[in-house]
């Protein structure tokens, strides 16, 4: 399959609000689109990440599949 990932970066005045909405309506939008196979959208976890990983430092990711470049 064929990855697209998106990271949007702050900081932003309402980060969380952003995030928020963006989680609540961009999933249900690109589910609307022909030939996708799959889409995660997500929050990083709190920034208490074990010493020997780095802390994510978006505010929300989003991952759309497809089966294959043509797809895209």
């Amino acid at each position: 399959p064929h990855v697209y990932v998106v990271r949007y970066y702050g900081p932003r005045k309402e980060a969380s609000g952003f995030a928020a909405h963006y989680q609540r309506t961009h999933p249900p939008l690109l589910a609307r689109l022909p030939r996708i196979r799959a889409i995660a959208c997500y929050r990083p976890a709190a920034k208490s990440a074990p010493a020997r990983c780095n802390a994510a430092d978006y505010l929300i990711g989003n991952e759309v599949e497809f089966d294959c470049a043509e797809d895209f």
